[in-house]
């Protein structure tokens, strides 16, 4: 028998293609999922067999936006600064990236902020984070940098939640003290190598 051409995660991929562009073009509140199905040119019924509702499809899609994201400015990212700058450097780019007006203008008129930020700080949402930077921890604790002693997942997963709240920290942030990136530079150097990594 010929394998068929969409498997469920085909249709799911498909399906939060569509949804994508249609909270662009629409908005998420006037995008419903009819919309979705024909963007997607399926039927509605098989949009319902993957997401109960909007809701749960504006999570699944912000979920697949934040982990491309993570993995994207971990990449951007020399790989052989020391982790201190490395991690620095992941936020850095993020604040810098969240500053552009253009981007901003995007998120407010998709008039979603406190259900994107209940996602990025979901359980889903703080596993982006780690699995972006599990292979920058695993490389250095091999190389040294890092004391073999180190509980590795425990470091993860605190350094993913200190990542995720930094991140939207300083996205809205609007101290008079910290507001330059060389303040941000000073002030991220001071939180990773003095308590987090504690690295000189």
């Amino acid at each position: 028998m010929a394998k068929q051409s969409n498997t469920k995660t085909d249709l799911q991929e498909q399906i939060l293609d569509a949804a994508e562009r249609c909270f662009a073009r629409f908005g998420i509140e006037k995008t419903n999922l009819g919309d979705v199905a024909k963007e997607a040119a399926i039927s509605r019924m098989t949009v319902y067999r993957h997401f109960a509702d909007k809701g749960e499809l504006f999570a699944a899609g912000s979920i697949r936006i934040l982990a491309r994201r993570w993995i994207m400015l971990a990449d951007l990212v020399d790989d052989s600064l020391p982790l201190c700058e490395w991690l620095m450097e992941i936020l850095i780019i993020n604040w810098k990236h969240m500053r552009d007006e253009e981007l901003q203008e995007q998120y407010r008129g998709l008039g979603t902020s406190e259900e994107a930020i209940a996602v990025v700080l979901s359980e889903p949402g703080l596993f982006c984070v780690m699995d972006a930077i599990a292979p920058r921890l695993q490389a250095a604790q091999d190389s040294g940098e890092l004391d073999k002693g180190v509980n590795l997942d425990g470091l993860l997963a605190d350094l993913a939640e200190w990542i995720h709240w930094m991140s939207l920290a300083m996205a809205v942030n609007r101290s008079q003290r910290i507001n330059t990136e060389a303040e941000w530079r000073r002030w991220l150097k001071r939180q990773l190598s003095g308590g987090l990594l504690q690295l000189q």
